[in-house]
């Protein structure tokens, strides 16, 4: 059953399945389900199949990551959504305090960071070193992330437990680092409302400030 989700084979997943496979069979070197394994792989069909089936969409790896935490990484929109709608919790962490919202980020899935956000998700979710979403996503020089995150209301001034800012985490990166300057020079750091948080399209007032992204890149207001 593990390989065929591995290959995405749904057919033979299907058969398997059928014949009384077992949907909470562990990867012996990480410990991960099926669905986990398919959440990585972002397999909507496959994901979906699944949880027809009867996975436990509360299940976690040996890193105590859940199927949600492994799609926000690379996954889509509809695929995070599908997943919430079955019982999936928005806001798990996993061993090193990463919520699904600050695996995106780190991952540079802007897809997901929206609909996360969209639907509840604390821009100011702390993992065990203190890291924001916003912090990862400049630690890993995700400048269209950063922006993202910033326009929704992210502080840019949190710190983590080494006393970083986003900016000092960003790692020399000038277009995240230009994002970022840009915000504390007009003031615009917000705090983050987890409830009711209303997700708003960039606007050409925003674009001043902070310049755009075009095909992945930074482009000076």
């Amino acid at each position: 059953m593990l390989f065929a989700v591995q290959c995405d084979a749904s057919a033979a997943s299907q058969r398997l399945v059928h014949r009384g496979a077992n949907l909470e069979a562990r990867d012996p070197a990480l410990w991960r389900t099926p669905l986990i394994i398919a959440g990585y792989q972002g397999s909507a069909q496959m994901v979906t199949f699944l949880l027809e089936a009867g996975a436990d969409v509360h299940a976690v790896d040996d890193f105590g990551t859940t199927a949600l935490c492994a799609a926000a990484e690379t996954g889509s929109a509809a695929l995070l959504e599908l997943l919430i709608a079955h019982g999936s919790n928005l806001e798990h962490r996993n061993d090193l305090g990463w919520t699904p919202l600050i695996s995106a980020s780190a991952n540079g899935n802007l897809e997901a960071v929206n609909a996360l956000a969209k639907l509840g998700a604390s821009l100011e979710a702390r993992a065990v070193l203190g890291w924001t979403p916003l912090i990862v996503a400049a630690q890993s020089d995700e400048a269209d992330v950063v922006f993202r995150l910033l326009e929704l209301g992210a502080r840019r001034d949190a710190v983590d437990n080494f006393g970083r800012t986003a900016l000092s985490a960003s790692q020399g990166g000038e277009a995240t680092a230009n994002i970022l300057e840009r915000n504390a020079a007009r003031g615009h750091a917000g705090a983050s409302t987890a409830q009711g948080l209303k997700i708003m399209e960039p606007d050409d007032s925003k674009a001043q400030i902070f310049g755009s992204m075009k095909n992945g890149q930074f482009v000076r207001a």
